[in-house]
C-alpha cells in the first residue's frame, strides 16, 4: 500500500513515547502509525489496555477532538478510530503518555 505524507519524525516518537521502544530496534523500519489506520489501530489498542490513568486521559481527548471537529458525540473508542486521521489518534496518544508522565511526577 502506498502511503503519502508520511510524518517520520511523528512516528519515531511514538515508538518511543506509546511503546517505550527505540525507534532504531525495528528490523524493518518504524511503522506508518501516523498516516496508516491498521497502525494507528495498534497505537489505540496500546493506549486501551493502560491501567496507570493515561487511558483516561487519552479517552477524554479523544471525546473531545471528535466532538469539536466532528460535531458528533463520541460515544466508543470505535467511533473515534472510525473519524479521526491516524496522525491525531497518534498525536493524542503521545500527549497522553506526556501528560501522565507529569502527573505521577509530581
Amino acid at each position: 500500500m502506498f502511503i503519502s505524507g508520511r510524518n517520520s519524525d511523528l512516528d519515531f516518537e511514538v515508538a518511543k513515547v506509546v511503546f517505550n521502544i527505540d525507534p532504531k530496534t525495528y528490523r524493518w523500519g518504524v511503522p506508518f502509525f501516523s498516516t496508516n489506520r491498521d497502525d494507528a489501530a495498534i497505537v489505540n489498542t496500546e493506549m486501551a489496555f493502560r491501567e496507570d490513568g493515561t487511558r483516561e486521559i487519552y479517552d477524554k481527548e479523544l471525546e473531545k477532538i471528535v466532538a469539536k471537529q466532528k460535531g458528533i458525540d463520541a460515544e466508543s473508542m470505535s467511533m473515534a478510530l472510525t473519524i479521526l486521521l491516524p496522525e491525531e489518534i497518534c498525536k493524542v496518544a503521545i500527549m497522553a503518555c506526556r501528560r501522565n508522565e507529569s502527573v505521577i511526577a509530581h
